[in-house]
């Protein structure tokens, strides 16, 4: 992917489906420069005859978290510690041992952190017979 092609702000999309059940995907990008971000200057890359490598070539990475909360605030899930690369990013997150609720996830990278909503809603069927007995719960 060229430098001209890559994001240059964070982004953190709303999870779909939602409401989920069980899953669900979130999508979010990083930016090109996150150096500005972490506290660390900005690296000059002259480019040319000198043998300078571009900032791809560098490793322009960046520290991200990606973690599930509940109402309480209390982690979840942890699905994303790791030193990420510019560019989009596609997390599943499976909430099928979780009672249905309000869930939020939050990104973080650097000094940037942002978080969004989202809503676990376990459907369950149930199966009556014509007395009004319960047969079976789906």
């Amino acid at each position: 992917m060229s430098a001209a092609l890559l994001p240059v702000e964070f982004s953190l999309s709303q999870n779909y489906p939602n409401p989920f059940n069980p899953t669900t995907t979130i999508e979010y990008t990083l930016p090109f420069d996150v150096s500005h971000l972490s506290g660390e200057p900005a690296p000059i890359y002259r480019g040319g005859g000198d043998g300078s490598k571009s900032p791809m070539d560098q490793g322009d990475f960046s520290k991200v978290r990606l973690v599930i909360f509940d109402s309480l605030g209390r982690i979840i899930s942890t699905l994303v510690n790791e030193q990420q690369k510019p560019g989009e990013y596609s997390v599943k997150f499976d909430g099928s041992g979780l009672p249905s609720g309000i869930y939020f996830y939050k990104l973080s990278g650097g000094r940037f952190e942002i978080s969004r909503k989202m809503l676990l809603l376990k459907k369950h069927l149930q199966v009556y017979n014509l007395s009004g007995n319960l047969m079976e719960r789906l």
